[in-house]
């Protein structure tokens, strides 16, 4: 039996990364999806489910809004310890 070809990964960069950030943020209502605080453009992150180190994509089924306590101190803080 052959082995499944892998897939490469989507990386997107500049005004398609802008665009994937605002679609994200639109579809969460900016609305933080770990604390559920709501997290204006202006401040909000857009994290990966699947991080890029991990093969995941840039692509809408990846991603999730999250404001920046929930995505820098708890995600990744966490790796470091």
């Amino acid at each position: 039996m052959k082995a499944c070809p892998k897939v490469k990964a989507i990386r997107l960069k500049g005004k398609a990364m802008e665009a994937l950030r605002m679609e994200c943020f639109k579809r969460d209502k900016g609305i933080c999806q770990k604390c559920k605080t709501p997290t204006p453009w202006s401040y909000g992150h857009m994290a990966h489910i699947i991080s890029h180190g991990a093969g995941g994509s840039d692509v809408i089924d990846n991603v999730k809004w999250k404001c920046p306590h929930c995505h820098i101190i708890l995600e990744h803080t966490k790796s470091i310890k």
